[in-house]
């Protein structure tokens, strides 16, 4: 009797144990993950800043060339009559000239970094007329803004010597135009169109990036308990404006410049919401209209089992370290306690199901809205 009572006690201690190992493990990989996070957050990728206008030397120049104010890039290089600038992404580079100066090329580069160069000869007064942009990020877009010395006039855009499009300039003499379709030293090329010699392209429409257009809510999530979400938008190199809307004509949209994300609010009331996009090109041609559709307040968890698979485990702590102190995940079910936000509690909770869950413990969560607005 004795004999068996300390079998016992002594399975008893080494489950003990062994559960005392398992919940220091996920302890020390979560405060690393979250250690991680707030480092990453810290410690962007340094660039080099230039608070004011700086003039750049460049041989073969006929006027003064400048880096303007409020520039940014990661490596930068001029010698001779070539500057070589490295662009990280969602960064500008803006290059001015004149007096008083103006902006001669603007380049922001969206989902990876972008490499400038440009030469002194290609240069017409204070007016650039061929650049290089190159990026080992096939998917990488630049936003490009050009001074022309013409307003209102009709421009052709080339890329490596083929017609990318034909755009008028404003009546400021800018010209923008966007391009995202893979970057293997591209060389770029602007020149006046004049009347008579070879016409300017038909107006087309947007042309589709290879994957297609299409709008996502929250990341293509099922289920939102909150009106704001976020949209991602997927449209060709030469998409310039995009119009949205929860209406399938998009009857109340305006026009307004393309961007990979935007935010947005939903309609009120439960339920399934849709949302409607469409793209623009330069001619103002639309393309196809695309749409994504969430459900609003309602969604359905099973407790801590975050990836649906029946079972609380690895793949469920990766999730809420991935979304560790969001207010609005896009997988909702991260907030397990549903107060707001995906912290030490919702690990706690993750912790005591650990490490198998029923089947059946599906449940629905009904959410008053009122209290999100």
């Amino acid at each position: 009797m004795f004999i068996m009572i300390d079998k016992i006690k002594t399975i008893t201690l080494r489950k003990n144990k062994d559960l005392t190992i398992i919940l220091t493990c996920f302890f020390i990989v979560f405060v690393f993950c979250s250690s991680y996070y707030i480092w990453v957050k810290a410690n962007p990728a340094a660039t080099v800043q230039f608070p004011d206008n700086v003039k750049v030397e460049l041989t073969n120049l006929t006027s003064a060339l400048y880096i303007l104010s409020g520039s940014e890039c990661s490596n930068l290089n001029v010698s001779g009559d070539t500057l070589t600038a490295e662009i990280p992404t969602d960064i500008t580079f803006t290059l001015g000239s004149g007096s008083p100066v103006h902006n001669v090329l603007r380049i922001t580069p969206s989902g990876g970094t972008v490499d400038l160069v440009l030469r002194g000869i290609h240069f017409s007064g204070e007016y650039i007329t061929q650049w290089t942009a190159s990026s080992s990020v096939p998917t990488a877009q630049i936003a490009f803004l050009v001074q022309v010395p013409l307003a209102n006039t009709r421009y052709i855009i080339k890329v490596n010597d083929a017609t990318l499009d034909s755009l008028e300039s404003n009546t400021s003499g800018e010209i923008t135009f966007t391009y995202s379709n893979g970057f293997s030293d591209k060389v770029f090329t602007i020149t006046q169109w004049v009347p008579g010699g070879v016409a300017p392209p038909a107006p087309l429409p947007p042309t589709p990036p290879p994957e297609g257009f299409s709008i996502l809510i929250n990341d293509g999530a099922a289920y939102t308990n909150t009106r704001n979400v976020e949209l991602k938008l997927t449209a060709g190199f030469d998409t310039v404006n995009m119009a949205i809307s929860e209406k399938a004509d998009l009857s109340d949209a305006l026009q307004e410049p393309y961007a990979v994300s935007k935010d947005w609010t939903l309609s009120e009331g439960n339920g399934e919401k849709t949302v409607y996009a469409k793209f623009y090109s330069s001619s103002g041609q639309p393309s196809s209209v695309v749409s994504d559709s969430i459900i609003l307040g309602v969604r359905l968890c099973s407790g801590a089992d975050l990836n649906f698979d029946t079972l609380v485990d690895l793949f469920d702590f990766g999730i809420l370290v991935y979304f560790w102190s969001d207010t609005d995940p896009a997988n909702t079910c991260a907030d397990i306690n549903i107060d707001g936000i995906v912290d030490l509690v919702d690990f706690g909770t993750m912790i005591y199901e650990w490490p198998e869950l029923d089947t059946e413990d599906y449940h629905n969560y009904d959410y008053n809205l009122q209290d999100n607005y």
